[in-house]
């Protein structure tokens, strides 16, 4: 089922035309503003753009599907978000309300959400009352729309994985944890390599999992002996590369994790992010991170936490690539290839992630 893109010179209008072509059962995804006409007509004003799905009991005809890319999310921070909480009607439905609230103390991005609340209030507000079920179901698809899965066949491809984020995220545990689903799920050979040695304890844990996993081990002090490690891991069907812990702060410490990277363009470089971490860090240390092209984030520590809007704000704002979840200290459990339904279920008290 593919999302479908209607323009209108106001909201009425797009959800009149929503309605003769999908009928009065879609769902609604998204609403922005966009440029009423060509770039040199300024004149023209503005429009409304609007995403819908049809519901999934309708049968369109296939002339009448309109492939269009998914919106671009930060559209959300840069049109008129900041102004929606004063069109919004001052009285909402209470499940709108209570939704709305929820939402909020789970930490979701405040623009977003105001995105979202006024999407679903245009959409449902003729319903009298507002059903509860309908408003979850309406901003569950709406934030599952702004998330990028993973793409079909992966993890299964990877060959070279490079762990990479900031001290104390879980990479090390994050890298047993794979080394066993891809052994137990997929039957490979998979070999480990360690550069994170500025902490002795980091070795002692890495020699520890490994033996308990029966996997071998490398131990990389320099960027140079890089090369040498993974060709001894040539017969492997999977190489784990967990990296030294960063501080997205120091440039020093940037410099030296990419003296490891750069020679080693191949490699499936994953962003490890915790769900514990704070907006801000996440986001700085996200922006520091990019430089070394990572094309999929792993969360950690999803456990830990009872607010998951930091979670879901960095996976949305990066765009990348959702692929692991891990919620548990322990190599055999709590680890899963990543859903982005599971996620915005957890942020609506689904305990899906536990």
């Amino acid at each position: 089922m593919r999302p479908h893109t209607f323009r209108a010179a106001t909201m009425a209008e797009a959800l009149e035309e929503i309605q003769e072509t999908l009928g009065p059962d879609a769902l609604i995804l998204s609403v922005r503003e966009v440029p009423g006409g060509p770039a040199w007509q300024i004149w023209r004003g503005r429009a409304v753009e609007v995403l819908a799905f049809p519901p999934e009991s309708t049968n369109l005809p296939a002339e009448t599907e309109k492939v269009v890319p998914t919106p671009d999310p930060h559209d959300v921070q840069r049109r008129g978000a900041g102004n929606l909480t004063q069109t919004m009607e001052p009285e909402q439905e209470p499940p709108l309300r209570a939704m709305q609230a929820r939402l909020q103390a789970q930490g979701l991005d405040d623009e977003l959400l105001a995105r979202a609340i006024y999407t679903c209030r245009s959409v449902l507000g003729k319903e009298s009352p507002m059903e509860r079920s309908r408003v979850a179901q309406h901003l569950k698809l709406q934030l599952m729309a702004q998330l990028r899965g993973m793409k079909p066949g992966r993890i299964e491809k990877d060959r070279l994985i490079f762990l990479i984020g900031g001290h104390g995220v879980g990479k090390t545990t994050l890298a047993a944890k794979i080394a066993k689903y891809q052994m137990e799920r997929f039957g490979k050979n998979v070999g480990w390599i360690s550069t994170d040695t500025y902490r002795i304890t980091s070795i002692a844990q890495a020699r520890c999992m490994t033996e308990a996993l029966g996997v071998p081990l490398e131990i990389v002090y320099a960027p140079e002996d890089l090369e040498a490690a993974i060709a001894d891991f040539e017969n492997m069907d999977l190489i784990i590369v967990d990296t030294n812990g960063c501080n997205p702060a120091v440039e020093r410490e940037l410099i030296e994790l990419g003296a490891f990277l750069d020679p080693f363009p191949q490699g499936s470089r994953y962003l490890v992010c915790p769900a514990t971490g704070k907006d801000t860090d996440l986001n700085h240390a996200a922006a520091a991170f990019r430089m070394f092209q990572p094309i999929g984030m792993i969360l950690t520590k999803l456990d830990e936490t009872l607010a998951l809007g930091s979670a879901y704000n960095i996976a949305w704002r990066s765009e990348l690539q959702l692929i692991y979840f891990s919620y548990s200290p322990g190599i055999m459990e709590g680890f899963e290839p990543a859903d982005p339904e599971a996620l915005v279920d957890a942020l609506f008290g689904k305990r899906v992630l536990r």
